[in-house]
């Protein structure tokens, strides 16, 4: 045993990272305690205090050493898959990592879609799962499962703990990773026998050195905490990375100094008609955003969960692009000279077809005169989807923290203007639309709409930086999309959706776990379909039994929608298994678990149920008896992103847009 690694700073000096102390310091603090405990002080270190947990028998030496703590707040859901989605929706509104604990076989099994959901969102979460004693893995022990085989392509990182000694290191390195770079899911899965043994300082000083290899935080990295560091050393650490993917990458910046960002600024401010396309990414960065976006003069559009990042009640906001979003969005990215990409991804939803995308920038990149510039974190998107013109493999904020002082007005203002009075042109003569209904009835646009006014006309002039903050959860299908269109975003990390998955039923555990991340500042609305909905309707018990004031807006429209669109629209109106005929009611569903409900079917009655919805203490749920109809607008499959079917384009129009076409996935 050598006792320590040697690893190289920048300037090709060696210093030694010295295993023996961290031993012994752990040793003085983890003595005699079970693996259960030594979890337990490390997610205090941590700074954990909201746990979600599910018990087992696998898991009962973990879930026992949180018996009468008091720095502990636990949440035990209706099922784990609830969990896991409360866990995520908490970190995607708190910041922090959410902690799910989940005893072995069907309690892990039961958290791959959270987990895999998580990871897709880069939302960071940590999973600790309960196993069967290591003697007993691999004999089909009862709840038993491949714990880590499962996990391995769906997390950042997984490991199997094989002694209690091994656990403060893990449990470090799990909640760094969860957090660096692009976040997300990892787990940890823990043997009885491991979480039920007492840590031993002799063993522990006997470690193999290639745990801590496995665990350590090496400087060059892809992943670092720049929360501390000066710009210089920002730009240092993203050179260090850059460095190793120079040549693998085309078009990749590198180095990246203060003159790289000076040409970046004057492309900008050169540009006739640019825009921000901004991603999820980017969440760390909205004050630079807007700096730049509002002293620049370029508009901004973003993806699903970049939505809020820029004001959307601001002129230059576009609100969100893709297959059902905005006209305007849509429109300037296809006639744009030089697209900004910060955080995003180009995901197929928001591109369109991709061989028709962005068709003048990428011709201005061929005359010099703009193009497309990426920023993203993550090498593997760069240049995955489509070969973009100037490459930038660094943290969003650094990005930006460098490109932003060299922004200035445009070098010709007028042609700016003139590219924000077609963008204007579009909002105006393209906004989200759609036909009443007849005779009083409701549809779910108008239900959202009447949401969003309440919220903006009062509930957000009482708002500062202190006061409540709304949340907004959804499911998946056409409420989901009508959200991001008849929603205002405002402030950023307000939506909390499932985007890349597309998992229905995660409503309600998003929901639970944003409302626990501020008990008494957040108002959370949920606002679900009624095919979603049915999946985790049992979490209302958990609603209650914590007496969380979530307000529950269920768009019932007694069928899964937007699949049953895609069969009137793609598959000659056969509709089967789309269909939900023997819905509950849900008013007296409700009211059994000891919430308030309401139902709404009326027009005339909308916005008076809709003020009692958010005004009401406690949890609350409304039935908005609503009709369904395709989500406008729309790009069908194989059409470029401008090439839309808006709400009134004529039956015989739309059929022959889809023509040859596969519905969407």
């Amino acid at each position: 045993m050598n006792g320590g690694k040697i690893n190289g700073d920048a300037n090709g000096h060696s210093h030694k990272i010295n295993y023996e102390k961290q031993k012994q310091e752990n040793n003085i603090k983890y003595d005699g305690k079970t693996g259960g405990e030594v979890i337990v002080e490390k997610l205090r270190e941590h700074q954990v205090s909201d746990v979600f947990m599910y018990s087992g028998g696998a898991v009962m030496p973990v879930i026992d050493a949180f018996h009468n703590d008091p720095d502990f707040n636990y949440y035990i859901t209706a099922h784990e898959q609830s969990l896991g989605h409360a866990a995520t929706g908490y970190a995607k509104v708190s910041g922090k990592t959410g902690v799910a604990i989940v005893t072995s076989g069907p309690g892990l099994t039961n958290m791959v879609t959270p987990i895999l959901d998580a990871t897709n969102d880069s939302a960071p979460l940590l999973c600790i799962s309960g196993q069967v004693p290591l003697a007993a893995m691999g004999s089909s022990a009862f709840q038993e499962c491949p714990a880590t085989d499962i996990t391995k392509s769906i997390t950042k990182w997984n490991y199997c703990l094989q002694s209690t000694e091994e656990i403060p290191y893990v449990i470090d390195h799990a909640m760094w990773l969860s957090q660096h770079g692009k976040k997300g899911a990892v787990h940890i899965d823990v043997p009885k026998c491991v979480s039920a043994s007492k840590y031993s300082p002799e063993k522990a000083m006997n470690l193999n050195d290639q745990l801590f290899e496995l665990c350590s935080h090496p400087e060059n990295s892809e992943e670092f905490d720049f929360s501390v560091e000066c710009p210089d050393d920002k730009l240092l650490k993203s050179n260090r990375r850059s460095y190793e993917w120079h040549g693998k990458i085309k078009n990749l910046q590198h180095p990246v100094d203060k003159e790289t960002f000076k040409k970046m600024a004057n492309l900008i401010n050169n540009a006739s008609c640019p825009v921000f396309y901004i991603g999820q990414g980017c969440e760390n960065s909205a004050d630079l955003l807007t700096k730049a976006a509002i002293e620049a003069r370029i508009p901004v559009t973003t993806t699903l969960h970049a939505m809020g990042l820029f004001d959307e009640t601001h002129e230059l906001a576009l609100k969100m692009c893709g297959m059902h979003g905005n006209y305007a969005a849509n429109h300037a990215l296809q006639k744009a000279d030089l697209i900004i990409a910060v955080g995003s991804r180009f995901d197929d939803r928001t591109t369109g077809v991709i061989n028709k995308y962005a068709p003048v920038a990428q011709a201005a990149a061929q005359n010099g005169t703009g193009g497309i510039i990426h920023c993203n974190i993550q090498p593997c998107q760069i240049n995955k989807v489509l070969t973009t013109d100037f490459n930038f493999l660094m943290d969003s904020r650094i990005f930006l923290e460098n490109l932003v002082p060299h922004l200035k007005s445009p070098t010709n203002p007028q042609l700016r203007e003139n590219w924000l009075d077609t963008i204007n042109e579009w909002k105006m003569d393209y906004p989200y639309q759609f036909l009443r209904a007849p005779d009083n009835q409701i549809k779910t646009q108008d239900v959202i709409k009447g949401i969003n006014e309440y919220v903006l006309n009062y509930v957000r002039p009482t708002q500062n930086n202190n006061d409540k903050s709304v949340i907004i959860t959804t499911g998946v299908g056409n409420h989901q999309m009508y959200s991001t269109q008849f929603v205002d975003w405002y402030r950023p990390n307000k939506i909390v959706s499932s985007g890349s998955l597309g998992v229905m039923g995660s409503s309600n555990g998003y929901a639970i776990g944003a409302q626990i991340a501020d008990l008494k500042n957040n108002l959370v609305i949920s606002i679900d379909g009624d095919g979603s909905f049915n999946m985790t309707s049992s979490e209302l018990m958990t609603m209650i039994k914590y007496n969380l004031p979530i307000k529950i807006a269920i768009m019932n429209d007694g069928s899964l929608q937007m699949v049953k669109v895609w069969e009137k629209l793609f598959y000659g109106e056969r509709y089967v298994a789309t269909h939900n005929p023997c819905n509950p009611d849900y008013v007296q569903l409700a009211e059994s678990y000891g919430l308030k409900a309401l139902r709404c079917d009326n027009i005339n009655s909308l916005n008076e149920t809709v003020a009692e919805l958010i005004e009401s203490d406690g949890p609350v749920l409304c039935d908005f008896k609503v009709l369904g109809e395709e989500c406008y607008p729309l790009v069908a499959p194989g059409k470029a992103l401008d090439d839309m079917i808006l709400w009134d384009t004529s039956h015989q129009e739309t059929m022959k847009k889809m023509e040859g076409q596969m519905a969407p996935s």
